[in-house]
């Protein structure tokens, strides 16, 4: 009996079949093409090697279940398309492959996958699914379908993106639309008490009364002037003050400290921005 190279219908010979050609094709074709269009094949799946049979290789669907305690190979008879759906758990891997030639391909757990096997064994995968919990950015309010939008997680309500190279953290407390709103820094220069090394070098007229008159007079080789005419509050001035730079008398000061005010324009920090929602997969 001749079958067909990639699904294994029949091919019924010219001159044979007499009076049964019916019974083969519902059987050897039509049943195979069925299957071929939506039959499903379900394996439990542990540690140990899955190798199809004819008619389970044959079906659209192939849904993997099951608790990994070990990798698995998976391997089809068949050339062609198959689904595969694999919903199993634990921390190992499920690859895919025809007959055991060529390379197989990793088919990752929580995910759905069209694989097309060709006659050298090396599967090809199209439209690999996302695993289960998978993250992504949507810039729409609602995910699409077979997403849901998160909600839960702490912080994450106007919170900027930031792209990194190494690992995925969260950092920072202020809401996005606080840091970058229109805000006018305010505050103040803190206030500087000045040390005597600090002042600028200074002095103050030295006023003098010989007691012999109210005039203020030269004395010494320092010339004074009269400044009100002999007031008696002045004292006799008996010394003879030097020309010495720095040499003076009646310094005053109150060494207070000081402030400084500051004016500033206002910054604007309302950058402009896309909301995007957080979806999961589900």
């Amino acid at each position: 009996m001749a079958t067909t190279t990639n699904k294994g219908y029949e091919l019924i010979v010219t001159g044979t079949e007499t009076d049964t050609w019916g019974d083969t094709l519902n059987t050897d074709v039509f049943t195979i093409i069925d299957s071929n269009l939506g039959g499903l094949t379900t394996k439990s799946l542990t540690n140990v090697q899955v190798d199809l049979s004819a008619a389970e290789s044959r079906t659209l669907r192939l849904v993997l279940n099951g608790t990994l305690t070990g990798n698995v190979l998976v391997t089809t008879l068949c050339i062609g398309m198959t689904i595969v759906e694999n919903n199993c758990t634990g921390n190992f891997t499920v690859t895919f492959q025809k007959n055991v030639v060529g390379t197989p391909i990793t088919i990752p757990n929580g995910t759905k996958n069209l694989v097309v096997t060709g006659a050298s064994g090396d599967p090809a995968t199209i439209g690999v699914d996302f695993p289960t919990g998978t993250r992504l950015a949507f810039q729409q309010t609602t995910p699409p379908a077979g997403w849901t939008k998160d909600t839960v997680t702490a912080n994450l309500n106007n919170s900027a993106m930031r792209i990194v190279t190494g690992s995925v953290v969260n950092g920072g407390t202020e809401d996005f639309t606080t840091v970058f709103g229109s805000r006018t820094p305010t505050g103040t220069v803190s206030a500087t008490t000045l040390s005597i090394s600090q002042i600028p070098l200074h002095g103050h007229p030295t006023r003098m009364y010989d007691g012999s008159s109210d005039d203020l007079r030269s004395t010494g080789g320092i010339t004074v002037s009269n400044a009100n005419g002999g007031d008696s509050n002045f004292s006799a001035y008996t010394g003879t003050p030097s020309a010495t730079l720095g040499e003076q008398i009646g310094g005053a000061g109150g060494g207070q400290s000081h402030t400084h005010g500051l004016s500033m324009d206002a910054i604007n920090f309302a950058v402009r921005y896309f909301d995007f929602s957080i979806g999961v997969k589900i």
